[in-house]
């Protein structure tokens, strides 16, 4: 039997939702990836996965991302289309082969896709306003075609979600992104060759963000809180895993004292950086897309037996219960006592790290994953 997973980009880090899904599949189908790509070609830190990927040349304005568009669907030859984000480049193609050669799609949702365009691209301002409008001519990622394709949800054969508060808004069965719990295991790794690359002395703290910077994950919050949390212990520093170089926001970052911002690594790299970690953060802000945006990250680092600080926000209080720091959005003191509280207690960021691996391989491994998009292939056959 035959699979394509269709993603609405190869080369940034929505293409991250797919990992798993490839991951899993090939192990029992026949397994093509295909959506398009920019000049970057494939997202850095997965480009040397060994999967069978068939990128397409991403266009943009109208109407030559049509092109785009015909090339996905020129390349889907399968049983089952898997499309991952209701967008243009995936749903649209997913519904277009399921009208033409009825064919079976499955989609994947893990963001209020429109919420964010309302939450980063929208003001007053006239000329905003007449960009955020026409933006389909230069692309298709308008907050109308984004609502359209949620709308049309309920047109695919399977629907799935990566959180439970996206399944309490769409429906569908919940699939968590989870982690390779063999592969981020802490028994493999002891973080040194890092810590001493950086100069990170024994009996400094490291707080680590992993992932892609940006000002909606709380970065500046971060950087703020570890100011303050500095001037009580000069001996917390912060790093920053999952930068590039043209990212200017990252590069603003680079020029502070005591944060480490450090490029994009291949995935199997990541539980390196992870191991040299004493403690993790990922202080989300608040805002209504956010509420619907479970970063998947937070499993990988939990499988790393490391203790996290997060906002609460999505499932973030459901998954970290027990096992982690829970504070509120926005909130740089809490962060800051949060950060503080880790730093001075070794033995609650043992206690937390070790709870937090057990909670992950009992509910959020790859094996849990595996049974469940297996599940959900087993109903659409």
């Amino acid at each position: 039997m035959k699979t394509t997973l269709v993603s609405s980009t190869l080369s940034s880090n929505p293409f991250i939702r797919v990992y798993p899904f490839g991951r899993i599949l090939s192990e029992k189908y026949e397994t093509k990836i295909t959506g398009p790509a920019n000049n970057n070609g494939i997202y850095e830190p997965l480009k040397n996965e060994e999967w069978n990927i068939q990128p397409v040349n991403g266009h943009r304005f109208f109407p030559i991302y049509l092109k785009t568009f015909f090339d996905i669907y020129r390349k889907i030859d399968s049983d089952i289309v898997h499309v991952f984000k209701p967008k243009f480049y995936s749903f649209g193609v997913g519904l277009l082969l399921k009208l033409l050669k009825n064919k079976k799609v499955i989609l994947d949702i893990d963001d209020w896709e429109s919420q964010y365009v309302l939450d980063n691209y929208f003001s007053l301002n006239p000329f905003d306003i007449v960009k955020f409008c026409l933006v389909d001519f230069y692309m298709p990622e308008s907050y109308f075609s984004k609502k359209l394709f949620e709308k049309l949800r309920n047109y695919s054969d399977r629907l799935i979600v990566d959180a439970l508060c996206l399944q309490r808004k769409f429906g569908g069965t919940y699939i968590p992104s989870g982690a390779d719990t063999n592969l981020f295991d802490p028994e493999k790794y002891d973080g040194r060759k890092i810590r001493e690359k950086y100069g990170i002395e024994k009996n400094e703290i490291l707080v680590s963000f992993i992932g892609t910077p940006r000002k909606h994950k709380g970065i500046l919050d971060l950087a703020e809180a570890l100011n303050k949390a500095r001037k009580e212990n000069e001996k917390i520093k912060l790093m920053i895993v999952g930068a590039s170089n043209d990212n200017a926001f990252a590069n603003e970052l680079r020029k502070k004292e005591g944060i480490i911002v450090e490029n994009y690594k291949p995935h199997s790299e990541v539980p390196d950086y992870v191991a040299a970690a004493d403690i993790i953060a990922t202080p989300l802000k608040n805002n209504p897309s956010a509420m619907f945006q479970m970063p998947y990250k937070i499993y990988e680092m939990m499988s790393m037996a490391k203790p996290i600080i997060a906002t609460g926000v999505a499932d973030i209080p459901i998954v970290l219960e027990n096992c982690g720091k829970v504070i509120e959005p926005n909130n740089i003191e809490q962060l800051k006592e949060a950060i503080l509280e880790y730093s001075e207690n070794k033995k609650l960021r043992n206690l937390h790290g070790k709870r937090a691996r057990e909670k992950c391989i009992k509910e959020y491994s790859f094996n849990v994953v595996r049974k469940r998009i297996f599940e959900v292939y087993d109903k659409v056959l």
